[in-house]
């Protein structure tokens, strides 16, 4: 699975990060403090989360999941909705998953709410992301298939509950993926180019630089040989006096 999705390696922080987009919540928001409360009581109450089983680690994760989807129905005024054990089969992935959000038709994320063997359940997880493509798919009709009415990515969550990795799985096509890579290669291409115009510049200014210190160097040497003979002239000149003093 990962191989498929172009990880090199088994390891999934090679998965090509995605930008994600913020929203800022305010802290006397209501789910939000219900949350925090929700939380810090529970923490209270847990003899501790390093050990914790997944049953525990649920608790803190469904507490996050309400919270978020709450903040998001007020920020989008889409009707947004949470389902448990929700079964989700396609091609690669058949069985429940521990949480599933979605819109009225739609699957929007699928949560797995584990507490080790993170990599497995990234990989687990992309398989219930392409069968969830596959349940949305099935449901749209022509006019929403060519519309934009309808999300065309997915999300999935991969959460210890203390912990957590976001990924986002678009139904991009083929054709785009290649547009897009055209798109990437043609803007290394130009920083390269820029890359290298700098470089020419910078071995412009070597060049400029050389020659005006071979220059100065030329000059210097000219002017200390004109003063060398200067000097071995009046020498020259000082011994004659003194021979002709010596011979009188």
């Amino acid at each position: 699975m990962l191989r498929r999705n172009k990880v090199n390696g088994e390891d999934i922080t090679n998965i090509k990060q995605f930008t994600p987009v913020f929203e800022e919540i305010s802290d006397d928001d209501k789910a939000f403090k219900h949350c925090m409360e929700d939380i810090i009581l529970k923490l209270s109450n847990v003899e501790t989360m390093t050990d914790a089983n997944e049953a525990t680690r649920c608790e803190f994760i469904s507490a996050i999941l309400h919270a978020s989807i709450a903040i998001a129905k007020k920020l989008t005024s889409q009707d947004i909705f949470i389902v448990l054990q929700k079964d989700v089969s396609g091609e690669d992935a058949t069985g429940r998953v521990d949480y599933a959000i979605k819109s009225l038709e739609d699957l929007l994320c699928i949560t797995e709410g584990k507490p080790r063997n993170t990599k497995i359940r990234y990989a687990q997880n992309l398989a219930q992301l392409e069968s969830a493509f596959q349940t949305n798919k099935k449901k749209r009709t022509a006019d929403q298939a060519f519309g934009n009415d309808y999300f065309d990515y997915i999300y999935g969550i991969v959460t210890t509950g203390t912990e957590s990795y976001i990924l986002l799985m678009t139904m991009t096509s083929e054709l785009e993926l290649s547009k897009q890579r055209i798109t990437e290669l043609e803007a290394e291409n130009v920083n390269l180019r820029r890359k290298l115009s700098v470089s020419d510049a910078e071995i412009a200014e070597l060049k400029r630089r050389n020659n005006e210190f071979l220059r100065a160097n030329k000059e210097y040497n000219e002017r200390r040989d004109a003063e060398n003979a200067k000097l071995r002239a009046r020498i020259e000149e000082m011994e004659s006096e003194f021979g002709d003093r010596i011979t009188k």
